[in-house]
């Protein structure tokens, strides 16, 4: 490819001051969500996520730390569901610490102050307040619920998507989308392994249990307590062991005897789980109006007190541009440089034997202990940095963003934000969020040095 036009790469590094930006697609954010609606998102939505997830991932390490096979299938699923739910525990630390929703209960109370002055003001927005709370009150059980059922039956036990995928198929289906949904099968079951679903499903199904109140358990309990004693151990065992749903011969089984969908136990589990999603999604859905609404009032009203402030939009996954500089923070006592060094991965490889985070392959480790950092290391300090903080405002969906220098020239690659950050979908904090990138001069390092990829580094101009 020969392009007219590229973002040429820097190695000349930065200091503290130095412009920044990123551009990139970030997810969505909520910053002018009520005080009521962040509440609903600390104490529901996260709290599910933490501990389902929590006690998912647990099971999952256990069975890849013993088989390595297991280890390679479940890698990226792992990472992926270690991401979110990092997330959510940094954000509700932030969000404590930070003491945001009190924040916004003050910002709240100077708006109720700001349209009770003026008649024409109170008659637009006297009710809001009043019906937000009333409406995030009747919904926060079942939604909080919604939150453990999601996590455990949708997002938690996998051959359900095996069972909603043959669901939705017709019982005569042409060759076309019979080879569409064996291609869709394979996908799944490359990456899937029946045992560790099965103790998956037990030990999720244990945990929902305790989490909610009587109302909220799907019929699948039905079966567990009169057939199992409320042994859910034995009742997944019971379904992985006459379920045909756990390899790819299932599509070839449907098709020669459709009668499979009444007879197997994964389909009857699934139709428990479907009727109930339908159900305690209508008690969510009959507030979610006056929510919307009134959360749309509140930003209006935000914007018409503060009309003489810049008020930016939040993000919709659409492109977006943050700019700023380079930046170090102190949080609490402990003050945070704005780069790291190649001795700080050295440190912590050392300890890769207790925190699994930690593990380096041994041939980097060799080659950073020889410091032959080249034209890569820093122009100041002769070190090589790793990785640096910037004052420019991500989130989820931000990670790969590039990040450039007042030339427009490639300096890294935003990956992450401190803990501080976390809150940063709903309240930014100008002195303490930081994005992370990483240090374009140690990619360059590696794809040199490590990868011996000398034809990339001529393709870069350097």
């Amino acid at each position: 490819m020969k392009a007219k036009r590229y973002a040429k790469v820097c190695i000349d590094g930065f200091q503290p001051g130095d412009y920044c930006m990123t551009v990139g697609y970030p997810g969505s954010t909520d910053r002018y969500l009520s005080s009521y609606g962040i509440n609903e998102r600390v104490n529901g939505t996260n709290i599910s996520m933490i501990d389902v997830r929590g006690k998912k991932q647990e099971v999952w390490k256990k069975w890849m730390d013993s088989d390595r096979a297991i280890a390679i299938k479940y890698a990226s699923k792992f990472a992926s569901s270690s991401n979110y739910w990092k997330n959510s525990i940094g954000m509700n630390k932030a969000v404590k610490e930070l003491n945001v929703i009190g924040q916004k209960q003050e910002l709240e109370e100077n708006i109720r102050r700001w349209y009770g002055k003026d008649k024409r003001l109170d008659n637009r927005f006297g009710t809001m307040f009043g019906e937000l709370e009333k409406a995030y009150g009747n919904r926060f059980e079942p939604m909080r619920a919604y939150g453990f059922f999601s996590e455990t039956f949708l997002r938690g036990i996998e051959l359900r998507r095996v069972a909603a995928i043959l669901a939705s198929k017709p019982n005569d289906m042409d060759s076309t989308e019979v080879a569409q949904t064996r291609e869709q099968l394979q996908a799944f079951y490359k990456d899937y392994d029946a045992r560790v679903d099965e103790e998956t499903m037990a030990v999720l199904l244990d945990n929902y249990r305790q989490q909610v109140g009587k109302e909220y358990l799907p019929s699948v309990y039905n079966d567990v307590d009169s057939l199992f004693k409320g042994d859910t151990k034995a009742y997944a065992h019971d379904i992985f062991s006459k379920t045909a749903l756990t390899d790819i011969s299932c599509l070839d089984k449907l098709i020669a005897d459709s009668t499979l969908r009444d007879t197997d136990p994964m389909f009857k589990y699934y139709e428990g789980v479907r009727d109930f999603q339908t159900d305690i999604a209508k008690r969510i859905r009959g507030d979610r109006q006056t929510i919307d609404y009134n959360e749309h009032m509140l930003t209006q009203a935000i914007l018409e007190r503060d009309q003489e402030t810049p008020h930016y939009s939040d993000a919709n996954f659409s492109l977006r541009l943050s700019y700023g500089y380079i930046q170090d923070y102190t949080a609490g006592s402990q003050h945070f440089d704005y780069f790291t060094n190649a001795q700080s991965l050295l440190d912590k490889a050392a300890r890769q034997a207790e925190i699994e985070d930690y593990k380096l392959e041994e041939d980097i480790v060799s080659l950073i202990k020889k410091r032959d950092f080249g034209r890569y290391a820093d122009k100041k300090d002769k070190d090589l940095h790793l990785c640096f903080l910037s004052n420019n405002d991500i989130t989820g969906g931000n990670s790969g963003s590039p990040m450039f220098n007042g030339k427009g020239e490639l300096i890294g690659l935003a990956f992450d934000g401190n803990w501080e950050a976390m809150s940063g979908d709903i309240t930014f904090n100008p002195d303490l969020q930081r994005c992370i990138g990483v240090d374009i001069r140690f990619v360059l390092y590696l794809i040199d040095k490590w990868g011996h990829a000398d034809r990339l580094i001529k393709e870069l101009g350097l």
